[in-house]
């Protein structure tokens, strides 16, 4: 998907994707894995496909600069699905300062981590733009607001 929205319509991925995706799902279930689905973007319009039709056991590339919104994720099908991602890969951290970072991190555990099922960490890949500080201070973070139980 790009940041404006999904590349072909919901309907094409139903016709030509979803039997496929459903194979798949039964022989990662029969062999007792779960299947991840990656993507980032804007991926709003495929949701309901993907975690209610297929069933999909997780989501990762949570893209936060394309508008994914990780409460709204969590609040419709958080209890369903594992949550990975959203801390923006393409800003905060390139170019955030530790507190930006610590508080965008928090900001992810508050919105997702209650009663489990979430997995910080970036919006998409820890990059070579990254500095190797940013992306400690983001495990920094985690290990600091993400004990369980996540009390934010």
């Amino acid at each position: 998907a790009t940041a404006h929205g999904p590349i072909y319509s919901p309907e094409i991925f139903r016709k030509m994707l979803l039997p496929r995706y459903r194979k798949i799902l039964e022989v990662c279930h029969f062999l007792k894995l779960p299947y991840i689905y990656r993507s980032d973007g804007n991926t709003k319009p495929f949701w309901e496909i993907w975690f209610n039709e297929i069933g999909f056991d997780g989501y990762a590339e949570i893209d936060k600069s394309a508008g994914m919104d990780l409460g709204e994720l969590k609040e419709r099908f958080g209890d369903k699905i594992t949550l990975i991602g959203n801390v923006d890969c393409a800003r905060t951290l390139v170019s955030g300062t530790k507190e930006e970072i610590e508080n965008e991190a928090r900001d992810c555990i508050r919105k997702a981590a209650k009663g489990a099922g979430y997995i910080l960490t970036s919006s998409n890949s820890i990059h070579y733009n990254i500095p190797a500080k940013n992306f400690l201070f983001m495990v920094e973070a985690a290990r600091k607001y993400g004990k369980y139980p996540v009390e934010i």
